[in-house]
């Protein structure tokens, strides 16, 4: 890479960063492999498992994003509102039956007062 200041005796001291590290390749001696990084898996296996690994990133990408997020609060809410009615439908009928039963109380006893 040039500076520009060779010509003047000034050594270019720009540097590339490791692709392993983010340390400069002069602190890490170069490009030497110091045998940190393991062997890539089988071709057979990254064959059968790269679909299934794009799909789950997309997928995970998709439910982190703002979209995603928002989706997954609304159906949150549906499925709770659903489960909610599903427990307190029988508590509901019987507060409605009682209410009823009060309602034609009450009118009898209007009724019997003002005879």
């Amino acid at each position: 890479m040039e500076s520009g200041l060779e010509g003047v005796g000034i050594p270019d001291r720009s540097f590339t960063m490791s692709t392993r590290s983010n340390q400069p390749h002069h602190l890490l001696g170069g490009d030497m492999d110091f045998g940190l990084e393991s062997p890539p898996p089988p071709p057979s296996l990254m064959t059968r498992c790269s679909p299934f690994l794009s799909f789950l990133r997309s997928f995970l990408g998709f439910l982190l994003s703002h979209i995603g997020l928002i989706t997954l609060v609304v159906g949150y809410c549906m499925a709770g509102a659903v489960i909610f009615e599903k427990l307190e439908a029988e508590n509901e009928k019987e507060v409605k039956r009682r209410m009823i039963d009060e309602r034609e109380q009450v009118t009898e006893d209007l009724w019997a007062i003002t005879r």
